[in-house]
């Protein structure tokens, strides 16, 4: 009878240890499994190894922070297992301006170096109009698509070295900037 009750405990302490990520992995330095923490890290290390390969050996990143070197760069789908990856370079400007860029992109087997780069999908430039304090203490943005820029453009504005006049785009530089802009745009996504 004794045999019989502890059967169910053993059965379950086995299938605890055949399950994956259930193993202790500290006391066996020889398990090929990564920690959780680890994996994350590793797919961080890997992700800023992608994205300094865009702005090293590809034209649009690389223009991109030419003309605005404070820009973020990221890669949107990264591990594509839910969507295509895409490249994004963004930029706040001004204090009121938004550009960004988002071209299509493929990444090599390891996700650590970008081996093709298409057009891109959107440049898109957005002027914030405005900011709302909302009762429970976030911001809400007004903006406005001022223009969308096509490949020719792009072209145009690099070979201007980012003067927005060569487009008939008038920035205006002197006035104040949108309350709340400088730490909200970089949340900004394409609009």
């Amino acid at each position: 009878m004794k045999a019989r009750a502890l059967l169910p405990r053993i059965a379950s302490a086995a299938l605890i240890l055949l399950m994956p990520g259930c193993r202790d992995t500290k006391s066996n330095p020889n398990s090929n499994s990564m920690l959780p923490q680890q994996e994350a890290d590793s797919m961080t290390r890997n992700r800023e190894m992608a994205i300094q390969s865009g702005v090293r050996d590809w034209p649009y990143p690389r223009e991109f922070n030419r003309m605005f070197p404070h820009a973020i760069n990221g890669i949107s789908y990264y591990t594509g297992g839910i969507g295509e990856s895409k490249w994004y370079s963004k930029i706040g400007l001004y204090g009121r301006y938004v550009l960004i860029m988002a071209v299509p992109i493929k990444l090599d087997d390891a996700r650590t170096n970008i081996v093709f780069m298409g057009n891109p999908e959107i440049i898109s430039l957005g002027e914030v109009l405005g900011s709302k304090l909302n009762a429970n203490g976030s911001r809400s943005y007004s903006v406005n698509r001022i223009a969308l820029l096509s490949s020719n453009d792009w072209r145009r504005l690099t070979e201007a070295n980012g003067n927005f006049d060569v487009l008939n785009i008038k920035i205006e530089t002197n006035k104040p900037p949108v309350e709340g802009f400088n730490e909200a745009w970089p949340s900004f996504s394409i609009f």
